[in-house]
């Protein structure tokens, strides 16, 4: 049984779309035999048009191309079984209840499952339908429908539905279920579920234990499927490797290796909807093979080198930039389908306070202080990091003492900060610098130098350099550093480190790894002038005269 938490939870949320319902949805102006017809004309099995007439209070919004995949999976005219990771407040259970709704409003659909970990969650969703069903003028003047039985305690929802435009009458149930239900037995008018929506499948604790998520996977993948004719859609989140969702991944993905491929790279929205529109609403497959697949739709995808959002019709990038800040690592999970541990590599950030470098300050400890650049060509949001670090190294422990990290930038920008950042620490010596040459971009930062220097009549200590070997494994070479915590962080972060922060905990599943490979460049760098400040050549006679004299 839920809690009553759980259920105040779910009852807040049915009276806020109650609400929402009456303010958005307005009877239709014209109510004619003609206007009912053309309506359903327009409509019928197109769950897109059916939302915007019937349902505007959904509509806040114009739909992402993954809604279309849904409504795909959700009308599959065969047996299949469809597993999908979704980002958090991407209304994938809204576009799924839509799909069912006009599907049975239409007289295609007559029993649907809708499961999830208890019957109160799985019964939600009828509470949904019913709802914009029987509260909904615009449904009403256009469907006559009769509920014959509504046992939330079981979870049947029975009820007959008249077609005005067609005058097609047909009885339907909707039940909902949980992951300890049989569907041995299931039917309704001699009919066995044509289809199921499985979501909120899962409790956080449950994720702890391996044990819990397989009898779920194997409940849903064997027990559910094996109850149904149609489509079964599993909707989730996969915020861990545990998790009941990923579970479900590896059940249908055995080659490890292409899952975690496929974790990395995610599907391309919308192309599932084009490939089955091509081939009258299903898959080209052959010699009547099952219909198995996983879908992981990304918050957001890097194409051609730049961001592609999920769905941007809605959500700015600074929405998704926000949301990244806020749940830190478990983004990388419950957004992009990519679950990691935090600290994978990076593990320890230890923190130094400004009294720390005063032994720097006065002379009394020998170091050596260098910044380094990559300029990330690109001016939109999406695009890589402009990053800069300036390091302090004195021949144990780095100090992070500065940093810029930022997209969509001009290089003027990061130019005129990088100026500031000499000025500011030229106390500490701080005199010379370098830059990435690669791609030919060190000529295009040598023109931006230029017109800088000319317009501004200031002058950058600084040059290109080559970084030699392959980029994560230069990268990977620091984790002994901060495993020994020789690297150290300011103890107040600004914006900008704190975004290079998130980049390198969430190294190497995070999106972007410019600040990570920025902080070795300069790592390297500063330590390397340290040795040469520190050593000096001298005759194998004049050491062992040394060694004599004491």
């Amino acid at each position: 049984m839920p809690t009553n938490a759980a259920k105040k939870n779910i009852l807040s949320k049915l009276d806020a779309h109650a609400d929402r319902l009456s303010k958005s949805t307005s009877p239709f102006s014209d109510s004619s035999k003609q206007a009912i017809k053309d309506r359903h004309e327009k409509t019928n099995a197109n769950p897109e048009e059916f939302k915007q007439l019937y349902l505007p209070h959904y509509v806040d919004s114009p739909s992402a191309q993954f809604h279309s995949d849904l409504d795909a999976m959700m009308n599959y005219p065969e047996k299949a079984l469809f597993i999908i990771h979704g980002p958090r407040e991407h209304a994938k259970s809204v576009q799924c209840r839509i799909n069912v709704m006009e599907a049975t409003l239409n007289g295609r659909i007559q029993y649907w499952i809708f499961g999830a970990e208890k019957i109160s969650r799985a019964w939600s969703h009828i509470e949904y339908i019913d709802m914009d069903m029987m509260d909904n003028p615009r449904v009403q003047a256009d469907y006559d429908i009769k509920v014959i039985k509504k046992d939330s305690i079981n979870g049947i929802y029975r009820a007959r539905v008249t077609c005005k435009a067609t005058g097609k009458r047909s009885l339907f149930q909707f039940e909902a279920v949980s992951d300890d239900t049989s569907g041995k037995g299931m039917t309704f008018l001699n009919l066995r579920p044509q289809g199921a929506l499985v979501d909120d499948l899962e409790k956080t604790k449950d994720t702890h234990n391996p044990q819990n998520g397989k009898k779920k996977v194997d409940w849903v993948v064997q027990e559910l499927y094996g109850a149904i004719t149609g489509p079964l859609v599993w909707l989730g989140n996969m915020g861990k490797k545990t998790s009941e969702l990923h579970q479900g991944f590896e059940e249908i993905y055995e080659n490890e290796e292409d899952l975690k491929e496929f974790k990395k790279t995610g599907s391309v929205p919308g192309l599932f909807a084009k490939i089955c529109k091509r081939n009258n609403g299903k898959l080209p497959t052959s010699d009547g093979l099952r219909v198995r697949r996983g879908f992981i739709y990304k918050a957001e995808r890097m194409v051609n080198g730049e961001i592609k959002y999920l769905w941007p019709e809605r959500y700015k990038p600074r929405w998704y930039k926000s949301e990244r800040a806020a749940m830190k690592y478990r983004y990388e999970g419950e957004m992009n389908g990519n679950p990691i541990a935090p600290g994978k590599v990076f593990k320890n950030f230890p923190r130094y306070k400004p009294e720390d470098l005063l032994p720097f300050e006065s002379g009394l400890q020998e170091f050596a202080i260098f910044t380094w650049l990559d300029p990330a060509w690109g001016r939109s949001k999406s695009s890589a990091y402009k990053c800069w670090f300036v390091l302090l190294y004195d021949g144990s422990n780095f100090y992070v003492l500065d940093c810029y990290c930022r997209q969509g930038t001009a290089m003027s920008e990061v130019i005129d900060r990088w100026y500031d950042a000499f000025q500011k620490w030229a106390y500490l010596g701080l005199k010379d610098g370098g830059y990435e040459d690669a791609y030919d971009q060190e000529n295009r930062f040598e023109e931006d130098l230029e017109v800088m220097e000319t317009d501004l009549g200031i002058h950058l200590p600084v040059r290109a350099y080559k970084n030699p070997g392959e980029k994560h494994s230069r990268i990977d070479s620091m984790q002994v550093d901060f495993d020994k915590e020789r690297m150290l962080f300011p103890i107040k972060l600004s914006d900008d480190l704190s975004a290079a922060k998130d980049q390198l905990e969430n190294y190497p599943d995070h999106p972007y790894v410019d600040a990570p490979d920025a902080l070795e460049a300069c790592r390297t760098k500063v330590r390397s002038r340290l040795k040469r400040s520190k050593v000096k050549y001298q005759s194998i006679s004049k050491r062992r005269y040394k060694r004599s004299r004491r």
